[in-house]
């Protein structure tokens, strides 16, 4: 088949300006979620002596692992992972997957939040020389999803304008376990972990080599790009597990047609951002 992109110059160009495009806007998306929560965190008023941190970086095994919020009190440590999404929330505890849905045919698949953030309870209490236990953790959701079917008995899931009210009722209902010289000296330790924008950055650029790379997240075997065709014309690609025990499948971007497809794939991919 004839390359009808010539010597390729323009057309990785022109794919280089969309995946920019695209790229800024999941991490504007992504500032904005964290935004929303620092800004929630900042201004709801709980009762009790607290201190918060948010947007931090800690050890984890060889790597570092961010961690979005710390809330600090005389009664616990709550570790906090937001997820700003849309759409309809779908999840139980032990889930590798949860799935977020805006229609019958249109789901995608995340990692289960949960999870998740045991990891960073368990990075947050090595870094305070404590038993994971004496951290709480909690899933808080933004304002754009609904939260549908959710089953986790061990960890509290909640949307963002639940949280004053979790926060509150905490305090109320729960003993005190640590002074206010504890709370200080914690804030004072985890504060330390806040990154310059170059260590994020480069925090960032690291998980973006992860995510972006070719790998089953349930089995690890390779994912190939697949293309389902229709009668009147159209067509969906996707990407799907080589190993042929593991049902996982997702949906693939134009960018990502672009990037990993044929040149009658990148030609029909390039048709549809123009």
């Amino acid at each position: 088949m004839m390359n009808i992109f010539g010597d390729g110059d323009a057309f990785y160009s022109l794919f280089e300006v969309y995946h920019n495009i695209e790229k800024g806007m999941n991490q504007f998306k992504g500032n904005v979620g964290e935004f929303s929560l620092n800004k929630y965190m900042q201004h709801c008023s709980i009762p009790g002596y607290y201190k918060i941190v948010s947007n931090i970086l800690v050890p984890f095994g060889n790597e570092k692992t961010q961690i979005d919020s710390v809330f600090i009190s005389k009664k616990a440590i709550i570790c906090i992972e937001f997820k700003n999404m849309g759409g309809w929330i779908f999840g139980n505890e032990n889930q590798k997957q949860w799935t977020q849905s805006f229609s019958r045919s249109e789901k995608y698949y995340f990692y289960n939040p949960v999870l998740q953030n045991r990891g960073h309870c368990k990075a947050l209490a090595k870094v305070l020389k404590t038993v994971p236990e004496n951290i709480v953790p909690l899933i808080v959701f933004g304002e754009r999803c609904e939260l549908k079917k959710i089953n986790c008995p061990n960890t509290s899931v909640i949307s963002l304008h639940q949280l004053a009210s979790f926060l509150t009722k905490y305090e109320r209902e729960h003993e005190d376990r640590f002074t206010e010289q504890n709370v200080d000296a914690v804030h004072k330790l985890l504060d330390a972990y806040i990154p310059t924008p170059e260590q994020m950055q480069e925090h960032i650029t690291r998980v973006k080599r992860y995510t972006e790379g070719m790998e089953c997240p349930k089995c690890g075997t390779g994912l190939e790009l697949n293309k389902t065709k229709y009668g009147n014309g159209k067509r969906a690609y996707h990407f799907d597990c080589a190993n042929p025990t593991c049902a996982f499948t997702r949906d693939a971007s134009y960018a990502e047609v672009i990037k990993y497809g044929d040149d009658e794939d990148r030609a029909w991919a390039f048709s549809h951002l123009m």
